[in-house]
């Protein structure tokens, strides 16, 4: 049993039922892998703006469902190394390196995370 970590843009793109997100978080929905966000997804997940009640709701059951992982101390150095070396932006780096410290895999359909070495990426 590992850990997936999953970007924010895969949950958005899963809770608008795009087909390729639906078909690759679900079949990891139904491994044994421990499936995991990080706090900054969790908060932009959150805020964007215009979120009807209803939306809201779904996101935050579909939260509950999730292992949120914080921001350690270690994660965020690690992320300020990967924003240094890499240019990207702070939660991304963030994400980035809630992955690496888990050696997890990162589901995403952002391509600029493969320019990071040694992270894991599956494609949504």
């Amino acid at each position: 049993m590992g850990m997936i970590v999953l970007d924010t843009n895969a949950i958005i793109y899963y809770l608008q039922d795009d087909k390729k997100a639906v078909r690759v978080i679900e079949k990891l929905r139904r491994s044994e892998n421990v499936i995991a966000i990080s706090t900054i997804t969790e908060m932009e997940l959150l805020s964007f703006p215009g979120l009807t009640d209803a939306e809201l709701l779904r996101i935050s059951v579909w939260l509950n469902e999730l292992f949120i992982v914080p921001v350690e101390s270690s994660v965020a150095r690690e992320a300020a190394k990967l924003k240094r070396e890499n240019r990207i932006k702070t939660p991304d780096a963030i994400i980035a390196a809630t992955a690496q410290h888990y050696s997890a895999k990162l589901v995403t359909r952002d391509k600029s995370f493969q320019k990071i070495s040694r992270l894991g990426i599956v494609l949504c």
